[in-house]
């Protein structure tokens, strides 16, 4: 199998892609989803990786104004599905989203967002004490 090819996802694409991103996201409604699809690019959007088979990973983002560094591109969610391991498909859009943010928006910055009271936010608040830079003196 092929890997699959990584593009910004549009308006036409919202309908085919509604049920994976529904994933992560039970309460999304389809108008809803239409309208992140549809967002203006310096707002933000969605990639998604498509294959002959259909979707297989959708990673929706946003562009935000950050106090330095110039934009920060903000990875809202991630949903990536394969019958045997989705991760090398997560991985694939990983990559497409850091290149896409240097490229098309000028982002020096990256960051990863969810919910203050989600089950999912544990991994989200390791990564901000293994990315910090911690001091010690013994």
């Amino acid at each position: 199998m092929s890997p699959p090819s990584i593009r910004r996802l549009t308006p036409d694409d919202a309908d085919a892609t509604f049920a994976l991103a529904r994933l992560d996201d039970p309460s999304l409604t389809a108008d809803g989803w239409r309208a992140v699809v549809g967002r203006a690019p310096e707002a933000g959007g969605v990639l998604g990786a498509l294959a002959d088979d259909g979707v297989q990973g959708v990673l929706r983002y946003s562009i935000l104004a950050a106090a330095q560094d110039g934009p920060l591109f903000n990875i809202e969610a991630l949903t990536a599905f394969d019958l045997f391991d989705p991760a090398p498909v997560a991985d694939a859009l990983v990559q497409a989203a850091l290149a896409h943010a240097l490229r098309d928006h000028g982002c020096a910055r990256i960051g990863l967002s969810t919910g203050v009271e989600t089950v999912r936010r544990g991994p989200v608040l390791r990564s901000i004490t293994e990315a910090a830079s911690l001091h010690r003196v013994f």
